[in-house]
């Protein structure tokens, strides 16, 4: 090989090897971010979740509340084995009353939580 063939190959390594790490250099970076990325959506997911647990959690602890408070267990209870209450009010009507105050106690929780899964009476269009 002659001296001006070898200073031309000496130049078209050391370009193809600088165009070479450049090349990694930007493959690097752009595995990096796709790292980084994720990374957040793992986080963004793990932080969702944990944000829906807390939200169920919650919900059925009021549910429990409500329930233990409405006492509905013993008013369908009344109402199956056919037994009269002493207010005046139908077995039928007291089951509806204490469903529904259950009912509500549910639709204030969401509401509270700041999600939209079900409206309130009355604002379904706001």
């Amino acid at each position: 090989m002659d001296e001006h063939n070898y200073r031309r190959f000496q130049a078209v390594m050391q370009i193809a090897s600088t165009v070479g790490a450049v090349i990694v250099f930007f493959l690097g970076l752009q595995r990096y971010h796709d790292q980084q990325a994720d990374l957040i959506r793992t986080r963004v997911q793990a932080e969702q979740f944990a944000r829906d647990r807390e939200f169920r959690r919650d919900l059925w602890l009021r549910q429990l509340d409500v329930l233990s408070k409405v006492a509905l267990r013993h008013e369908i209870r009344y109402f199956r084995e056919g037994l009269e209450p002493i207010d005046g009010l139908t077995a039928a009507d007291k089951v509806k009353q204490k469903a529904y105050g259950v009912a509500s106690a549910c639709r204030a929780a969401i509401f509270e939580s700041g999600k939209d899964y079900l409206p309130l009476p009355g604002m379904e269009n706001q």
